[in-house]
Parts: structure tokens; sequence; C-alpha cells
């Protein structure tokens, strides 16, 4: 497990060979609380912690007295209610998007990719003036 500090001065914590089912748990349970898997790990962390009660902890050669907020700043300021509407107005907003007619391209028309494709060929093509799969044949070709 790694400690360091971020931009902003709170510290980031890197944890190396987490369990891969676990992680995918910690996932699911973030999506469903519609939260990030930053978020939703610092809520599991303090629920650990405010469950056990009040730690001592070692930190910097002293021994401190930790109790944990019931409180998380990673907690909206919000009543239930309010998050309970945020929530069905989501799921409203996605319900009128599944009930929009699919779309049924005809067969040959471009996929999502080979249009992306075709958009970076022609920003190439705006910036170098050629297409940057050119430049790299060329140099292919000058390389063989």
């Amino acid at each position: 497990m790694i400690a360091r500090r971020t931009e902003c001065g709170m510290p980031a914590l890197q944890v190396r060979e987490f369990p891969e089912d676990l992680y995918k748990k910690l996932k699911a349970t973030a999506a469903h609380e519609h939260r990030s898997i930053a978020q939703q790990t610092i809520m599991c962390v303090e629920r650990v912690l405010r469950d056990h009660g009040e730690e001592e902890i070692q930190g910097s050669g002293e021994m401190h007295r930790h109790r944990v907020t019931p409180h998380s700043p990673y907690q909206q300021d919000e009543s239930l209610q309010k998050r309970e509407a945020r929530i069905a107005k989501r799921q409203e907003i996605f319900r009128r998007i599944d009930a929009l007619p699919k779309l049924d391209l005809p067969n040959g028309a471009l996929g999502p990719v080979d249009i992306i494709q075709g958009m970076r060929e022609e920003r190439d093509t705006q910036i170098l003036g050629t297409s940057l799969n050119q430049v790299v044949s060329s140099t292919e070709e000058e390389r063989a």
C-alpha cells in the first residue's frame, strides 16, 4: 500500500494486489449507489472505522486518538428525499432514452470505429497536409 499527497494536499492511496472479486463488488456497489469507486472506497473505510468506534492509531511516532465522524465530506449535504428525487429523475431520463426508437443501420453502413477513423484521418490531413497513415507507410517503406 502506498500513500501520497495529491496536488490539493489530500493523501492519495494506492493498494497493490487488490483481489479482483472484491474490486468487482466495490465497483458494482459504487455504481448502485451512484458514486465513483474512490468515493465508495472512502465510504467503506469510514464505515469500518466507525463500526470499530474510537481507535488508537500510530502516526508520526506518537499515539493519537482518531474518531471517525458520522458525516463524511464525501456524502452530499442533502436530505435522503433530495437524493431519492435525483435518482428518480435519472431513472426517468434513462427510461425515456430506452423508449426512443432504435436506429437500424442499413447493410454496409459505416460503424462507429470507421467513422472515428475517418475523422482522425481528416484531422491529420488538415494538420499535417497528409494522412498520418500515409506518413507511417512512407516511413516504413524508407526503412525497408
